[in-house]
C-alpha cells in the first residue's frame, strides 16, 4: 500500500493510498483527500500514481508540475507558502516491543548521518514517557514539537520516515519502511478468543438516561382515628341500676301505672344503649380495616415506582420492602 506525507508549516499529514485508487487530491475543501486549511491552494493539486507505482505525477489545473519518486521529496510553493511531499510505494513493517523494564529508549531511524543525530530518544519521568526533539523535526499526532513533550497512550510520533506509537505504558509499536536494528524484545498485544473470532465486533452503546431533577413526592394516608367509644358497662349501668331500684320500690310500695311506665322507660333505654354500642364498635373496626388496606395499597404503589427511581430514593424503597415483608 503506497503512502504519502505532506509537510507544511508546523503540520504533517499522512495518507495511505488504497490499492484500487491511483489518484488523490490536495486542496482546501473537505471533499479533497488531503485538506489543507493553513493557506489557500487554488486550484487543487492532483496526484496520479504511475502504472508501476514508483512515482506520483503532480498536476495543477490540468498542467504537469512534477513528480515524486519513491522515497524522495518534492517541494511545491505558491505565494510564499511551501508544501513538501514525500512518497513511499511499499507498506511499512510494523513490530511491537516490550519496554516495561526500560527507563530510556534510543530508536534508530535508518538514516545514517555523521553530522547529525537522527535517532529518537524516549525517557521515563515518573510514570510518563517523554520525548526531547534533537536536530530532526519530530511530529506528535501531526503537530511539530519544539520542547520536551510527554506522550500518552495512543500518541503517534513521526520522525525521518518511521512511526512510533505508545500503544500501552509498556508497549511500543514501531512502523518503518525497513526492519530496524532494535534490541528490545518483540511482543504482541494481549487479545482474546472473542476478538479473534469477531474482529469487527462493536458493543451496542448503552442507553444512559438523565436523572430527573424534580423532587419525588409521596402521599401518605390520614392518621388513624382514635376510639372515643365508652365501655359497655358505663352505658348500661345507669338504666340497669334505676330499673333495679324501681323493681324494689314496686315490690314495697305498689304505685300502679307509674311503676309500669318507669320500668318500660328504663328497659327501652337499656336496649337502645346496648344496640348503639355494638353498632359503633362494628363501624370502628370497619374504618380501621379500610385504613390498613389503604396504607398497604400506597406502599405497593410506591414500591413499583421505586423500580425506576433514582439512587437517592433507594433507602425509601428498602423501607417500603421491609414494611411489606413485615
Amino acid at each position: 500500500m503506497a503512502q504519502l506525507w505532506v509537510f507544511y508549516e508546523q503540520t504533517c499529514q499522512y495518507f495511505q493510498l488504497p490499492q484500487k485508487k491511483t489518484e488523490l487530491t490536495i486542496g482546501n475543501q473537505l471533499q479533497h483527500d488531503i485538506t489543507v486549511q493553513a493557506f489557500a491552494i487554488e486550484p487543487a493539486i492532483s496526484l496520479v500514481q504511475t502504472e508501476d507505482g514508483n512515482a506520483l505525477q503532480i498536476y495543477q489545473d490540468g498542467q504537469w508540475v512534477g513528480e515524486i519518486r519513491d522515497r524522495q521529496f518534492f517541494q511545491w510553493s505558491q505565494q510564499q507558502h511551501m508544501l513538501k511531499m514525500m512518497y513511499h510505494k511499499n507498506a511499512f513493517v510494523e513490530n511491537t516491543y516490550y519496554i516495561g523494564n526500560q527507563t530510556e529508549i534510543t530508536l534508530p531511524t535508518g538514516e545514517e548521518n555523521e553530522m547529525l543525530d537522527t535517532s529518537i530518544t524516549l525517557f521515563k519521568a515518573g510514570d510518563k514517557w517523554m520525548v526531547q526533539p534533537k536536530t530532526q523535526d519530530i511530529y506528535i499526532n501531526g503537530q511539530m514539537i519544539h520542547l520536551q513533550t510527554a506522550l500518552t497512550c495512543g500518541d503517534i510520533l513521526f520522525q525521518s520516515g518511521i512511526f512510533v506509537t505508545l500503544t500501552e505504558d509498556d508497549l511500543l509499536t514501531i512502523a518503518s519502511a525497513e526492519e530496524l536494528a532494535i534490541t528490545y524484545p518483540k511482543t504482541t498485544r494481549p487479545t482474546s478468543i472473542l476478538k479473534q473470532k469477531y474482529p469487527a465486533y462493536r458493543r451496542t452503546p448503552r442507553m444512559i438516561y438523565e436523572l430527573p431533577d424534580d423532587k419525588v413526592s409521596f402521599s401518605f394516608p390520614a392518621p388513624e382515628s382514635e376510639n372515643s367509644q365508652r365501655a359497655l358497662w358505663l352505658i348500661i349501668a345507669p338504666p340497669l341500676v334505676m330499673l333495679i331500684v324501681m323493681g324494689v320500690v314496686a315490690l314495697l310500695i305498689p304505685r300502679g301505672i307509674f311503676i309500669i311506665i318507669s320500668v318500660a322507660m328504663f328497659v327501652t333505654t337499656l336496649i337502645t344503649s346496648t344496640v348503639q354500642y355494638f353498632k359503633e364498635r362494628a363501624r370502628y373496626k370497619k374504618e380501621r380495616n379500610n385504613a390498613g388496606g389503604c396504607i398497604y395499597a400506597i406502599l405497593v404503589s410506591s414500591k413499583k415506582n421505586c423500580i425506576s427511581c433514582t439512587k437517592s430514593n433507594a433507602m425509601y424503597c428498602t423501607i417500603i420492602s421491609l414494611h411489606l415483608s413485615a
